[in-house]
């Protein structure tokens, strides 16, 4: 999900199974079913921050009452990009 792409766009890598262009709308389905059961979500790279991780996995809670508000997101990315800046500014 950290990386720009469309979450599982990589579809061929994610059912090798499924080749031709019927397949892809087979494929497409099996994803929403896994995503609407909680049995597949987006992934982050190694490199992620944790910091970005841990937003991300509150976001992404199967459960939308455990969701944050879009102010606590706004809040959270805020104070990264203010210490990311600091760190880069050789202040922390």
């Amino acid at each position: 999900m950290d990386t720009a792409e469309v979450p599982y766009s990589n579809l061929d890598q994610i059912f090798p199974e499924f080749r031709e262009p019927m397949d892809i709308h087979a494929a497409k389905t099996r994803i929403a079913m896994l995503v609407v059961a909680g049995d597949l979500r987006p992934s982050l790279t190694p490199a992620c921050p944790p910091c970005i991780v841990d937003i991300a996995s509150r976001c992404l809670s199967y459960d939308p009452h455990r969701r944050p508000h879009i102010h606590q997101v706004w809040d959270w990315l805020n104070q990264v990009k203010h210490a990311m800046l600091a760190a880069a500014a050789g202040g922390v």
